[in-house]
């Protein structure tokens, strides 16, 4: 999603401001106003946030001493448009909708615009996609009404965002490749680092992590040169992802705690909830399970503070995953059960596939297998849909295991069909592992043994150490 403030809205609010002026001394307070609404912009995008609050509401003071509503509205934009990356919602939205009902009223369609951009910004992190998603669209329809190429691929970018989260990844990608060419045609540098991160996303939800470290290199990149703190801890975050996904865990944690420092500098409590999270995902797979719990812990409690429905479910889906770890199964069910309450209601389908995944395996642990099939059977609907290709293949296994309880030759048979098939190393690996245990037959166990530690000196993933431990 797009974060960056307008350059024309200065041009524009100026003019006004100062052709309006009845008196050297309203003139002079417009001349105050203009630079103060450009050192607000310079501070926010280096992420001085706490200068910026001040320099924006000592606008509004003046803009009311004025009596001016283009200039009262404009301030209450300004305010509301960086409340809501502070995470305070509830204001930005108020001060949104306060300047969108002046500027309905002056007929001003770019503060409209604007306005209902903020807005849907604000339900967007609030949990609500489908009034985010018609906030974008209407954005979408008054930039395409005034020719506005730049908004217009800004609305793109933001209905993006949300065709990822309901797993859309045509829709998504075709949003934001249409904004890319748009801003690279404008040679908007500060738009091109968003862009490029949002590529990111979807290549990396479509499993293309090579594709994605580049829109994230690239994003980090001009961000840097721009000064641009929100979006430098966003793109060190995201090529943290990458590298937790490819068993980096030490470079890893470098980017989350960097992430995490600047999130907290810039007190951007949403970037410290997901660094936190993924810190302890990384733990986990260290087999660190102890610090794992403490990231996951803190990250949860920030995510309740801020009553983000999203981010409570992820890091409750991975505290599931963790407790399972623990061997404490029943924390373990609570906690997959409380995330797929929460990914249902927000319609979270990637996370949902992942959780009911999740619950279903420990079903089968717990040798409750009518339950564990019903589970199973809706994560992999779900994951084919989707096309999380990975969770397919973890579905599938299970659902061969659920056959085998009851017809034991035709599970073993479909497995080995499975391992014809073209597959991953660790998928692979995890076939003989299933075969060995269904049929003790000993060159499973043995391609097992040697697949594992082959993996386990690439990636030290934990799972990996358990299961060679379990065989040998």
């Amino acid at each position: 999603m797009i974060y960056s403030p307008d350059n024309w809205k200065i041009r524009d609010f100026n003019n006004t401001c100062i052709l309006a002026a009845r008196n050297i001394e309203e003139m002079m307070l417009c001349l105050e106003i203009k630079i103060n609404m450009k050192k607000g912009e310079v501070l926010q995008l280096i992420g001085r946030w706490d200068e910026t609050d001040s320099v924006f509401r000592k606008n509004l003071e003046w803009a009311y001493k004025l009596k001016r509503k283009e200039m009262i509205a404009e301030s209450k934009y300004n305010l509301g448009n960086l409340l809501w990356q502070r995470n305070a919602y509830e204001e930005a939205f108020s001060l949104s909708e306060d300047a969108h009902k002046i500027f309905m009223e002056l007929k001003d369609k770019r503060g409209i615009q604007k306005t209902i951009s903020t807005m849907g910004y604000v339900f967007y992190f609030q949990n609500n996609c489908e009034e985010a998603m018609r906030c974008f669209k209407r954005q979408l329809d008054i930039a395409e009404e005034l020719g506005d190429e730049h908004e217009i691929g800004k609305a793109l970018d933001d209905l993006g965002a949300i065709y990822l989260d309901y797993g859309n990844h045509k829709k998504a990608l075709e949003c934001h490749l249409r904004f890319l060419k748009i801003v690279e045609k404008l040679n908007n540098k500060n738009s091109i680092k968003i862009a490029m991160g949002s590529l990111g996303n979807v290549y990396f939800s479509m499993g293309n992590f090579e594709k994605a470290l580049k829109c994230y290199q690239r994003s980090l990149n001009v961000a840097k040169e721009l000064g641009d703190k929100f979006r430098i801890s966003f793109a060190l975050l995201s090529i943290g992802i990458v590298c937790l996904n490819h068993g980096n865990y030490e470079q890893a944690m470098e980017y989350f705690e960097k992430t995490i420092q600047i999130s907290e500098e810039l007190g951007n409590k949403q970037g410290i909830i997901y660094a936190k999270n993924f810190a302890g995902t990384t733990y986990h797979r260290k087999g660190d399970f102890e610090k794992s719990m403490k990231f996951f812990t803190s990250a949860l409690n920030i995510a309740k503070e801020l009553d983000t429905k999203r981010g409570i479910a992820f890091v409750a889906g991975n505290m599931g995953d963790l407790y399972r770890s623990l061997k404490k199964y029943k924390k373990a069910e609570e906690f997959f059960t409380s995330a797929i309450l929460v990914e249902r209601e927000i319609q979270l389908k990637a996370a949902l596939c992942k959780d009911l995944y999740r619950k279903a395996d420990l079903s089968f642990f717990l040798n409750r297998i009518e339950e564990s099939n019903i589970l199973n059977k809706e994560a992999l609907q779900l994951a084919e849909e989707l096309n999380q290709q990975d969770i397919i293949f973890e579905c599938k296994v299970l659902e061969m295991k659920i056959l085998s309880k009851t017809d034991r030759k035709g599970g073993i048979r479909q497995l080995e069909n499975m391992l014809k098939e073209s597959l991953k190393e660790t998928q692979k690996a995890a076939l003989h592992y299933e075969l060995f245990k269904m049929t003790g037959k000993k060159t499973h166990r043995v391609t097992a043994i040697k697949m594992y530690r082959k993996q386990y000196e690439k990636t030290p993933n934990i799972l990996y150490k358990e299961r060679i431990a379990e065989l040998i």
